[in-house]
């Protein structure tokens, strides 16, 4: 997927700093985003450390929770990933 682009930019959340890509408008902060102009390919990626026994629902909860804004950066063309970093899910 990295050969997509020579121009990755890492943007990570500190402090509720992290401005998200000029794709679309929105108030969310993934934990970490990895984008490429070039490609037109974004990564977004939320951590969370859950209890063990909910792995399954904290999983569900982050894909839920940027699901809308991963669609609207497709509807403008870009391609995107939204890991969410519980368990044994990436």
């Amino acid at each position: 997927m990295l050969d997509r682009g020579h121009d990755w930019e890492l943007r990570v959340d500190l402090d509720r700093k992290l401005v998200f890509p000029n794709i679309v408008e929105t108030n969310l902060r993934p934990d970490a985003v990895l984008v490429s102009q070039q490609s037109k390919t974004l990564v977004a990626k939320e951590l969370t450390v859950p209890l063990e026994e909910n792995c399954e629902e904290a999983h569900e909860r982050k894909s839920l929770k940027y699901a809308d804004l991963m669609a609207d950066c497709k509807d403008k063309g870009w391609s995107v990933w939204n890991r969410c970093g519980s368990c044994s899910h990436d």
